[in-house]
């Protein structure tokens, strides 16, 4: 698999958090035809809820979404559609960092957003500063959920509330 293509896998790992999680392939129609988009062809999803591997899986990607996550015997690819094998990858709907200092950063011009999300990080709790960095990240949470920027959720923890 090519860098373009592990990265483009991360990708679609951060856009499956970011959508809430991957469905359950019982979920999904029983056969798909996919003219357009990328799919990821045999890859093993992990299903964070419960700790469930489900093998041999396609996940059909249409421009920034996941549009479908499907046993991979039930996905047909057209040639106008890009298709990744992943088999031996493993598919995670996105990691958690629980500690960062990525505000006082992205205030100062140098906000680390693609490194975290091409590594799979789609959620991160700040720990930096104080309630102003605290507003700050409401802001850049609502240009992720219009789609507008490509941060992780960010989760602010100010110091003024852990020290009293």
């Amino acid at each position: 698999m090519t860098y373009t293509a592990q990265a483009l896998c991360v990708f679609a790992v951060g856009v499956a958090l970011v959508l809430g999680g991957c469905a359950s392939p019982a979920s999904q129609p029983l056969r798909q035809l996919v003219e357009q988009g990328t799919v990821l062809r045999g890859v093993t999803v992990v299903d964070t809820h419960d700790g469930t591997l489900w093998r041999d899986m396609a996940i059909v990607i249409h421009g920034p979404r996941i549009a479908a996550v499907l046993p991979d015997r039930q996905v047909d690819v057209g040639s106008g559609a890009m298709t990744i094998d992943g088999r031996g990858r493993y598919v995670v709907p996105g990691y958690l960092d629980m500690h960062v200092h990525t505000l006082p950063m992205a205030a100062q011009g140098q906000a680390p957003w693609p490194m975290l999300v091409a590594h799979g990080v789609t959620g991160v709790r700040e720990m930096a500063g104080s309630l102003s960095f605290a507003r700050e990240a409401r802001p850049l949470n609502a240009q992720r959920a219009a789609g507008r920027l490509l941060p992780p959720e960010i989760v602010p923890i100010p110091a003024d509330l852990m020290l009293g």
